[in-house]
């Protein structure tokens, strides 16, 4: 029994190392550094991308931050509340915004409209915890 355990943790030990060397190996050769903007990577995207982040549940009562994140230089932001009882507390023209979710809350979605370089409007949706 002693050795079929000693086997299996040799296996795994040089399934690891392997798996490991590889992906070193292969970051070595990337001269270019990937950044992602909404999850995406942007080496590989053509066009505008943007996207509010920030959770997707609250609980009624709550207070959050959300924040707009663009591949294009927007200096001029405009937070509106699509729908649900939710208000805005303080950033309504900057790139993080505040919320308060109702006493009533149950679901509702946040907008951005964003200008600058390039236009781009996104927004989120936020369930009941």
């Amino acid at each position: 029994m002693k050795n079929k355990t000693i086997y299996l943790l040799l296996f795994v030990f040089a399934t690891l190392t392997t798996s490991c060397s590889s992906d070193d190996e292969s970051s070595d050769n990337n001269t270019e550094s990937s950044e992602l903007v909404c999850g995406k990577d942007i080496s590989i995207v053509s066009g505008t991308i943007c996207c509010v982040t920030g959770s997707d549940f609250a609980s009624p009562g709550e207070t959050l931050s959300f924040v707009y994140g663009s591949n294009t230089n927007n200096s001029i932001f405009n937070w509106t509340i699509s729908s649900g009882s939710i208000s805005i507390v303080s950033g309504e023209n900057s790139q993080t915004v505040t919320v308060k979710f109702g006493d009533d809350f149950t679901n509702g979605k946040i907008n951005c409209y964003a200008s600058g370089d390039l236009e781009c409007e996104a927004d989120i949706e936020i369930t009941e915890k």
